[in-house]
Order: structure tokens, then sequence, then C-alpha cells
């Protein structure tokens, strides 16, 4: 990193990353999915060599729905 951002020093400790997440499926639907979760980096001295020292969040959503075509013959 320190030849890449010509910065020196750059201390090792990136941070800690914690995150959680779930996937929910509703009661006798096989074709709908919901997953949401959400993540925190909390900076290390690295990361805040480089950057400032607040905390990063990230979220995520997403809904699947898949629809079985069956061929009548």
């Amino acid at each position: 990193m320190q030849l890449l951002l010509f910065q020196q020093p750059i201390r090792h400790c990136i941070g800690t990353d914690f995150g959680a997440g779930f996937e929910y499926r509703p009661p006798l639907s096989e074709t709908l999915v919901f997953r949401a979760g959400a993540s925190a980096l909390v900076p290390g001295q690295g990361l805040q060599d480089i950057y400032n020292g607040r905390v990063l969040f990230s979220l995520f959503a997403k809904s699947i729905s898949v629809l079985n075509v069956l061929e009548g013959k």
C-alpha cells in the first residue's frame, strides 16, 4: 500500500468487520426468497492512515421470485 499510495508509514491493521444477514422464505411458498443484511467496518490504525476514522456501513436487500411453468401435454 505504501508504494501504491506514495504515503508512508501505513500501519497493517485496517480494522474490524462486523456483519449479519438473514434469509426468509414465506411458509408454503417455494418461489419467494427474501435476503437482507448489514455490515460495518470499524477502522483500525492502517485505514485511519489512509482515510478518516469514521465507521463504514453497508446495507443490502434482495428478493427472488422463481416462477415454475408447467407444460401440459
